[in-house]
């Protein structure tokens, strides 16, 4: 909320995740309104939300409502075929191959409307109508993939969320068991995060956050995966490693890199980190054993001061 109470943003739409129902995430928005007179600069903040699965259900109905808009219009368009006479029924023959094209494929068919008569204008009106419809298509195909990556994605960093970084896990594992191959598993936690988001602001916090995930991102290979599971809380998949002193080479540079300076909202900041290091198979056989140990290895590392990184089991 802190982007409408200052004034930077007229609206918000986000995502709201229930901790312990997390099957029931809500879509939201908000938006920031002038109360009343402009001398007191007096505003209100009305919100809306809408459970997400009720969302994607209104965007299936208009994708079949639209669906159905064209099939009638084909059928119209046979009907008026079938009516009038011989002199149009060329025209009406290919306006009826265009819709039926249009209702099978999407394709825009171009029909000729500049004549002036009845059929030059239901020409147009039909041209007019696929350019809507495509447009229409196109905008619902925008929302459909903006709600995907809004239910999977982290909304401040962009990274990948708890449900999206488990699954990628969970599959990473299945490969690592048919290949026999391993996997590196690294937790990250900002050391002393609070400690700055208290003293410098939560815009700064967030500023932090985000400029962390991109030095991470540019930290490990394109086949990896940074995720973010909330707070200062970073997670990073390693796929295909052969040795252990991999997955440490990685994490002491994703180490360094935090450690440098973040210029940030004029502000100087140098933070650490404590990360945690996890082998599959040998400290966890699955998704959720293989997150423990990493996150054992974490708490051992800032435990013992922090800025540092640690093998789960070694000393």
């Amino acid at each position: 909320m802190a982007a409408l109470i200052n004034g930077q943003s007229a609206s918000v739409v986000t995502q709201i995740e229930a901790a312990q129902q997390p099957d029931s995430a809500l879509v939201a928005a908000f938006v920031r309104l002038p109360f009343g007179g402009s001398v007191e600069k007096q505003f209100v903040i009305l919100g809306l939300s809408q459970p997400l699965e009720n969302v994607v259900r209104e965007t299936k109905r208009v994708g079949w409502t639209t669906i159905q808009m064209i099939l009638a219009l084909g059928a119209l368009a046979v009907l008026l075929a079938a009516l009038v006479s011989r002199a149009v029924t060329g025209p009406l023959r290919a306006m009826v191959e265009a819709m039926q094209l249009f209702a099978k494929a999407q394709v825009v068919s171009e029909l000729p409307s500049a004549r002036k008569d009845e059929i030059g204008l239901l020409a147009g009106s039909l041209n007019e109508m696929q350019n809507t419809i495509v447009a229409n298509l196109r905008e619902l195909h925008e929302s459909r993939q903006a709600l995907k990556h809004l239910a999977q994605h982290d909304a401040l960093t962009g990274l990948p969320n708890r449900a999206l970084f488990d699954d990628r896990l969970r599959q990473a594992l299945v490969l690592a068991r048919r290949d026999q191959t391993r996997v590196a598993l690294l937790f990250v936690d900002l050391d002393e995060f609070k400690a700055i988001n208290d003293g410098h602001g939560h815009h700064v916090g967030d500023l932090l956050l985000t400029g962390a995930a991109q030095r991470m991102q540019a930290c490990v290979r394109d086949a990896d995966t940074v995720g973010r599971l909330g707070g200062d809380e970073f997670v990073v998949l390693l796929a295909d490693i052969e040795q252990d002193q991999d997955a440490l080479l990685v994490a002491g540079k994703i180490g360094n890199a935090l450690h440098q300076p973040f210029e940030l909202d004029g502000r100087h900041l140098v933070i650490s980190s404590s990360i945690g290091v996890a082998i599959y198979p040998e400290h966890g056989s699955d998704e959720l054993s293989l997150s423990q140990s990493a996150d054992a290895a974490m708490y051992r590392a800032k435990e013992s001061g922090g800025n540092r990184v640690r093998l789960f089991g070694a000393q």
